[in-house]
């Protein structure tokens, strides 16, 4: 987050500066804080975000084995949301890596 700017914007300025997509719908899922990082300390605020556009890009079926520990817990997290909502995110998942 930037000085005076809203979550909204910040989520909205970052998908399009990362992958250039412009988000619709957000809801907040859960904050992630790694106080053990190696990469230093810090908090995640994790969102599940909707746009009107398809998705093109491919997603893992299953969690890498190289992938690095934070990012682990947060895929373990978003399966759990995922499972308990049973809500698919990834429509093309089937087609993925």
């Amino acid at each position: 987050m930037r000085y005076r700017e809203t979550v909204d914007e910040r989520l909205k300025k970052m998908a399009m500066r990362e992958i250039g997509l412009a988000i619709k719908k957000y809801e907040f899922l859960f904050p992630i804080n790694y106080t053990k990082s190696a990469r230093s300390g810090g908090i995640s605020l994790v969102f599940l975000c909707k746009s009107d556009r398809t998705t093109t890009g491919t997603f893992f079926k299953k969690m890498p084995k190289d992938i690095i520990p934070e990012h682990r817990i947060l895929w373990r997290n978003v399966q759990k949301v995922i499972k308990k909502n049973r809500i698919c995110t990834f429509p093309n998942i089937d087609k993925s890596m």
